[in-house]
C-alpha cells in the first residue's frame, strides 16, 4: 500500500477506503466477487490519493497470487472512493489509475484529534512530499515538534497544547480557544474551593508531574468550569491563570477570560477531586498494613515517610506511581524493622529476593550487602540540600546507571549480536569505571578548597578493596584505547563541589590524570568534549531535576564552545548533528559512516549520534549503539551514560534497568561520589569518618 496520509476530519485513510472497496466486492449485486475460483481481491500496496478521495485497484486473486494469470482483468480495474461518503465508482473506461499526485508525509507527532476545528492537515505540519517518482520535496513552512526539539514527552491533552504552542504549532489565539475547554489540574484549599490569592489568580497545572513539591490534592476541571465556579461565590470571574507556575515555560493566561465569556461550552466531565499516589487510600491502607505485619514503632513512621519522599521526587522532577509507593513503602518496612532489631530484640531478616520486596543491594565497608529501598532513582536515599552541589544528583546517578546498562547490552551484543531480554551479564568496562570512581574519591579532597588537581591519582583497582572483592568474577574490559573514554564519567563527579576554581577546566584536568599523559591529543580532545558533555547535562543551572533535551545541549555546546567556525571539531560535531535532520535516513546506515566504531574518536561519534537521532527514545538510542558494527560495549555504554545525564533513571526503561546486575552496587557508588563532592555531605558528618576512611581509604 502506498505510504497513507493522517486523515483529518474530512478525509478518509487509505485502510478505510479499502475497506469500502472490499465492503464493495462483498456485497456485488452479482453476489459476493471475494470467493470462490473468480474471486477478486484489493491490490494494497498501489492504493493512492487522488484528489479528494483514493484510487484503489483490484483484481483476481488467482493473477494476483500467479496461480492463473489467464484470470487476469485487463486493463486493471481501479474504483474512486471519494472522502465526502458518496459511492465507490469505476474511472474512466481506460480503468487506468490517474496520475499520482504528491504524497505528504507529515510530522508522526501531529495529531489531528487535538485539533478538531482543522479542516485538512495545517501545511507548517507536513515535513516534506514525495513526488511520483521518488524524490523527496522538502516544505520551507514545516516546523520541527515538540519531542523531536527536545521537550519531555507530553502526559495529558493540556499538556500536548501546551506544548503545540511552544513549537509555533499553535498561536495564541488557537491555543486559548482550545484550552478554555480543556482538562487541567488546579490547586484547591483546605476547603475544597480553587486557590486564587487576592487578585483573583487561580493556579492550574498540565499535568501532575508539574505540580509543586508538597501539594497532595488538586481538582481536574476545565478553565471554564472554574470560571463559572468562581463566578458563582464572588459575583466576579478570575482575573488571570498562571499556567505552569514556577516551572520551566510557565507562563501568565491573562486573556484567558474572553474564549469562555460568550461561547458555547461543550458537553465536559464533571469536575473531579485527586490526591497523589503517596497519600491516596491503596497506599495509605498498605502502609497500615505493613506497620502491623513488621511492628513498627512508631506506626505512623511510614505513612509520615512517603509524602516527604514524594516531595523530594517532585524536587527532582518526578512523581511516584501507586506502585512505586507500594514497593518503595515494603523495602523501607521490612529496612526500619531491621535497623530497629538491636533495641527491639527482633532478628534481622533480609528477604531472599531483595528485588520483589522493594529493596536493592548496597555494599557496606566490609563488602557485605546492606540492603535498601529502591527509590526508581526518584530521590536519594539519604537526602541532602541542593544548594551543596553543582550538579544535580539524579542526573549524576543516571549517568552511572545509564553507563552500567550500556555497557551490559553492549557486551552481549558484542558476544552473541543480539540481545532479546534475557538477563544481562556484569559488564568489565562498568567494574574499570566504578574503580576509577574509587581512585577519584580517595584521591582527591571532598572539599579542594584550593582547586588543585593531583599530580596523581591512586591506582585503579585496589585490590585488597571491598569493590575488589564485590565485582570478582566480572569479565575484564575490553583491550581497547576506547575504553579510557569512560574515565570522563568518574572524572565529571569531582567537578561536583561548589568551591571558586572547580569548574570545567578543572574536571578535564582530573580526566587527564586518569587517562595518563602518554595518551596523545586526539584521545585527550575526545575525553575533554566527553567531559564538557557530561559537566553541562550534571550541572543545577541547566535546570536541575528536570529533563534536558539532548539535540540542543549539542547545539549550545557547538555555538558556545571557544572554537573557530572553521576548526575540525566544530565541523566533525555539526557533521553529527547534521546527519540526524534526516529523519528519512537508515540509522543503522548511518551510524556506519562515523569510523570504524572502535577508534576513542569513532566511538564518541557514534554514541553522540545515537543520542541526537533517537534521544526522545532511550531504547531506540541504546539498540542503535549496540547493533552498529564497532565495539558496542563501549559506543553503548557511552551513550547510556548521555541518555542517564538527560533524563535521569526515571528516562531509562525501568524493565531493562530491572535486569541490570549489581544495581543496587551501581546505585550505591553513584551515591557515594555525589555525596562526597557535596560542601555538606560526608566531610560534615563525624560520625561517618571512621567507616568512610575504611570504606575509602585516603590518598591525599
Amino acid at each position: 500500500m502506498g505510504k497513507a496520509v493522517p486523515a483529518t476530519m474530512n478525509q478518509l485513510t487509505a485502510e478505510q477506503a479499502i475497506s469500502r472497496v472490499e465492503t464493495w466486492l462483498r456485497e456485488h449485486p452479482d453476489g459476493d466477487r471475494t470467493v470462490g475460483p473468480s474471486a477478486l481481491r484489493v491490490r494494497t500496496e498501489h492504493v493512492v490519493r487522488s484528489g479528494k478521495g483514493w484510487a484503489v485497484p483490484y483484481n483476481a486473486a488467482a493473477y494476483l497470487d500467479r496461480t492463473d494469470i489467464g484470470k487476469g482483468l485487463f486493463p486493471t480495474p481501479v474504483l474512486f472512493v471519494p472522502d465526502d461518503g458518496g459511492e465507490p465508482r469505476h474511472f474512466a473506461a481506460a480503468m487506468t489509475p490517474p496520475e499520482p499526485e504528491p504524497v505528504p508525509v507529515v510530522d508522526p507527532e501531529f495529531d489531528p484529534a487535538l485539533l478538531p476545528w482543522l479542516d485538512e492537515t495545517p501545511e507548517w505540519a507536513v515535513m516534506y512530499w514525495t513526488e511520483p517518482t521518488g524524490e523527496i520535496r522538502k516544505n520551507p513552512k514545516y516546523h520541527t515538534g515538540p519531542r523531536w526539539r527536545g521537550l519531555p514527552e507530553a502526559r495529558t491533552t493540556a499538556e500536548k497544547l501546551w506544548h503545540y504552542k511552544i513549537v509555533d504549532w499553535l498561536t495564541e489565539d488557537q491555543f486559548l480557544r482550545q484550552l478554555a475547554d480543556t482538562e487541567l489540574l488546579f490547586l484547591v484549599d483546605d476547603n475544597g474551593e480553587y486557590l486564587a490569592d487576592v487578585r483573583h489568580r487561580v493556579l492550574a497545572y498540565t499535568s501532575s508531574q508539574q505540580i509543586p513539591p508538597d501539594v497532595t490534592r488538586w481538582r481536574r476541571a476545565t478553565p471554564r468550569q472554574v470560571w463559572q465556579r468562581q463566578n458563582e461565590i464572588t459575583g466576579d470571574q478570575p482575573a488571570w491563570l498562571e499556567l505552569n507556575l514556577n516551572r520551566p515555560g510557565g507562563e501568565r493566561l491573562t486573556t484567558l477570560g474572553q474564549y469562555i465569556n460568550g461561547t458555547k461550552a461543550p458537553d465536559s466531565p464533571a469536575p473531579v477531586d485527586e490526591v497523589s499516589p503517596e497519600v491516596s487510600a491503596p497506599v495509605t491502607e498498605a502502609a497500615t498494613a505493613l506497620a502491623a505485619e513488621f511492628q513498627l514503632d512508631p506506626p505512623r513512621v511510614l505513612s509520615g515517610t512517603l509524602p516527604s519522599v514524594a516531595a523530594v521526587a517532585r524536587r527532582y522532577g518526578y512523581e511516584l506511581t501507586t506502585e512505586e509507593c507500594l514497593s518503595y513503602a515494603r523495602g523501607f518496612a521490612i529496612r526500619f524493622r531491621n535497623l530497629r532489631a538491636p533495641h527491639t530484640g527482633a532478628t534481622p531478616e533480609w528477604p531472599e529476593d531483595l528485588w520483589a520486596n522493594g529493596l536493592v543491594a548496597h555494599i557496606d565497608s566490609a563488602g557485605k550487602p546492606n540492603p535498601v529501598p529502591w527509590t526508581f532513582g526518584k530521590f536519594p536515599v539519604q537526602p541532602l540540600p541542593v544548594e551543596g552541589s553543582n550538579y544535580a544528583w539524579n542526573r549524576v546517578l543516571g549517568a552511572y546507571i545509564g553507563f552500567a546498562l550500556g555497557d551490559s547490552i553492549g557486551t552481549v551484543f558484542d558476544e552473541a549480536g543480539a540481545w532479546n531480554g534475557e538477563p544481562l551479564p556484569r559488564g568489565g568496562l562498568t567494574r574499570q569505571a566504578l574503580f576509577q570512581t574509587e581512585a577519584v574519591i580517595r584521591g582527591i579532597p571532598p572539599v579542594n578548597e584550593t582547586a588543585t588537581v593531583p599530580a596523581a591519582l591512586p591506582a585503579v583497582g585496589r585490590p585488597e578493596g571491598w569493590l575488589n572483592a564485590v565485582t570478582a568474577g566480572t569479565g575484564p574490559a575490553p583491550q581497547e584505547y576506547s575504553t579510557l573514554l569512560a574515565t570522563a564519567l568518574a572524572a565529571t563527579t569531582a567537578g561536583g563541589t561548589p568551591v571558586d576554581g572547580i569548574d570545567l577546566a578543572y574536571v578535564q584536568a582530573v580526566a587527564r590524570e586518569l587517562i595518563g599523559a602518554a595518551a596523545g591529543p586526539e584521545l585527550t580532545e575526545d575525553v575533554d568534549l566527553l567531559v564538557t558533555l557530561l559537566h553541562m547535562l550534571f550541572r543545577r543551572d541547566s535546570g536541575a531535576g528536570l529533563e534536558v533535551p539532548p539535540s540542543p545541549m549539542l547545539q549550545v555546546l557547538l555555538l558556545m564552545r571557544d572554537e573557530p567556525d572553521g576548526s575540525p571539531l566544530r565541523a566533525r560535531l555539526k557533521a553529527v548533528v547534521d546527519m540526524r535532520v534526516n529523519r528519512a535516513a537508515n540509522r543503522s546506515e548511518q551510524i556506519e559512516t562515523l569510523g570504524d566504531g572502535r577508534t576513542p574518536r569513532s566511538v564518541l561519534d557514534r554514541a553522540l549520534f545515537a543520542v541526537l537521532a533517537e534521544g526522545t527514545d532511550p531504547r531506540a538510542a541504546l539498540r542503535l549503539a549496540a547493533g552498529q558494527s564497532g565495539r558496542s560495549s563501549v559506543t553503548c555504554a557511552i551513550t547510556g551514560a548521555l541518555l542517564g545525564g538527560c533524563y535521569g533513571v526515571p528516562g531509562l526503561p525501568a524493565d531493562w534497568v530491572a535486569l541490570l546486575p549489581h544495581l543496587g552496587l551501581i546505585d550505591n557508588i553513584a551515591e557515594d561520589v555525589f555525596r562526597y563532592f557535596h560542601r555538606f555531605g560526608v566531610g560534615r558528618e563525624p560520625d561517618r569518618q571512621a567507616d568512610w576512611q575504611k570504606r575509602y581509604p585516603k590518598a591525599y
